[in-house]
């Protein structure tokens, strides 16, 4: 294993952001949430797509909505898809992959905004998704840990599963499993984010 690249080369996103964890708890409870009952192989596991979670981070002003999200994932990347261009099916299937992701990137960007909010000397640095197997790196008292983020459910499992032979952890880094269960998760209109409970795992890891 090799250490984790010090200093970060990412910036912190929390360092300039007012948002709370309110602020995007009301924004989202009015969104509607929408999906398509479809799933292709290849869109799901196959393709290599251009990343979902730099699109997301670099709409935050305000949260797009899902189907802005999928409007900007398209123009943030009309280069790649000129040169690959989708038929009608990919792309429909493409859409229902990133409408399922969508609720994901928002309860991961509200849980950095909640955890700033319990310790402002906390710093969450990045949402790291051009790093191996980290959802959310946070720099707390000098030591680094990495937040795995998912839902307690069975399509989140077997998605980790599939990729758990990709990456390989750094020397340097905790990495903390914080799977979400539904039950009991705090709700903003159709959408379930983090909240005390986790709030509370998440302090018990760093202080551990």
């Amino acid at each position: 294993m090799r250490p984790f690249p010090l200093p970060n080369p990412y910036p912190n996103l929390l360092a300039n952001v007012s948002t709370t964890a309110a602020d995007v708890a009301q924004r989202v409870a009015g969104y509607p949430l929408s999906f398509l009952p479809i799933k292709d192989q290849q869109v799901e596991w196959e393709g290599a797509w251009p990343s979902f979670v730099y699109t997301f981070y670099s709409h935050l002003d305000p949260i797009p909505t899902q189907a802005e999200f999928w409007a900007h994932y398209l123009a943030d990347n009309a280069p790649f898809f000129q040169q690959r261009p989708l038929t009608t099916a990919t792309q429909t299937a493409l859409q229902a992959r990133i409408y399922r992701t969508y609720p994901s990137l928002v309860r991961d960007w509200h849980l950095p905004c909640f955890c700033l909010s319990g310790s402002p000397t906390m710093c969450c640095i990045t949402r790291n998704w051009m790093w191996r197997r980290i959802d959310l790196l946070v720099s707390h008292h000098g030591r680094l840990f990495a937040l795995n983020l998912y839902t307690n459910t069975k399509r989140a499992y077997d998605g980790r599963l599939q990729k758990q032979h990709r990456h390989t952890p750094f020397s340097n880094v905790t990495y903390v499993e914080l799977p979400v269960a539904l039950k009991g998760s705090v709700m903003a209109g159709q959408f379930y984010l983090y909240g005390e409970r986790e709030w509370r795992q998440v302090w018990a890891a760093l202080n551990g």
